[in-house]
């Protein structure tokens, strides 16, 4: 994906796994990326934490790249290709099951305590 004006952040990952890395196996998946993977400037230690951004201008082909993306994302971290590999942000949106182990739900998604 060119770099835009309308270009906006979907969704953040969290892994161990270098940017480098990641595009790489994203090109062996012959995944179409068309979406932009850009690192954030800070990331709680030792993670890199990763904006997955497409083109706002049209939000339905920008969510549909961007749950690619996360998809391709998801499938390689559970083949054991990524290491550390989360959804930090954005799962909500594309309405990814609760159920896996790579979405970290927001604080007020966790269902409420079990009374004694």
């Amino acid at each position: 994906m060119s770099e835009s004006t309308h270009s906006q952040s979907f969704a953040i990952v969290e892994t161990t796994t270098s940017l480098d890395r990641i595009r790489q196996l994203l090109a062996m998946e012959r995944a179409v990326l068309a979406c932009a993977l850009v690192p954030r400037a800070t990331s709680p230690h030792p993670y890199l934490w990763i904006d997955v951004c497409a083109d706002g201008h049209d939000a339905k082909t920008a969510i549909r790249a961007v749950r690619s993306t996360l998809s391709t994302l998801i499938d390689a971290a559970d083949r054991g290709l990524l290491d550390d590999f989360r959804i930090v942000s954005g799962a909500n949106v594309l309405r990814l099951r609760d159920g896996r182990s790579h979405v970290l739900l927001p604080i007020d998604e966790f269902p409420p305590a079990q009374s004694p």
